[in-house]
């Protein structure tokens, strides 16, 4: 992370024109994506068996969940480039996942693979609502196969 970047204008026009509520979100983004950091070596991933949530009762509320969503990935972004550590996609997608699923925002976890022209190996980890890729380019499923099911993250046995 660049501190400039941190400690330029924009970033504290940026700060100041957040609700208080956006603001705590966003600093416990950055608290959990520090911990992600820390604790991901040691994570394991596995089918996720609520990987097709229920679909809302009315679509007022899919509308209403789906923006808070939006705007919560919004906040995980920016804490991610605030963050004093380099933090991947990984770190982001499980930081977001998790701050959703304890909203009982329906998402999915996802991790998908690809071979670059020069055959190298690449992988990138993202969150869907409802369908929709959050913070990431649209077609993110044509650039990366997704990997199977949807993925929960696990504490590695032993």
């Amino acid at each position: 992370m660049n501190l400039r970047a941190l400690f330029s204008p924009s970033t504290w026009t940026r700060w100041r024109s957040l609700q208080p509520d956006e603001r705590r979100l966003l600093l416990r983004s950055l608290g959990l994506l520090l911990r992600a950091h820390r604790e991901l070596p040691s994570t394991d991933f596995q089918p996720d068996p609520s990987a097709a949530p229920p679909a809302p009762a009315d679509a007022g509320l899919a509308r209403e969940q789906l923006q808070r969503a939006r705007n919560v990935a919004r906040l995980v972004a920016y804490a991610a480039a605030a963050c004093p550590l380099n933090v991947a996609g990984l770190h982001r997608s499980v930081v977001l996942w998790r701050l959703l699923s304890e909203e009982t925002i329906p998402c999915r976890l996802r991790i998908g693979v690809r071979r670059g022209e020069d055959e190298a190996f690449a992988a990138h980890a993202w969150v869907e609502c409802q369908g929709e890729p959050l913070h990431e380019a649209a077609d993110v499923h044509e650039q990366f196969g997704p990997y199977g099911a949807a993925v929960v993250p696990v504490a590695k046995a032993g």
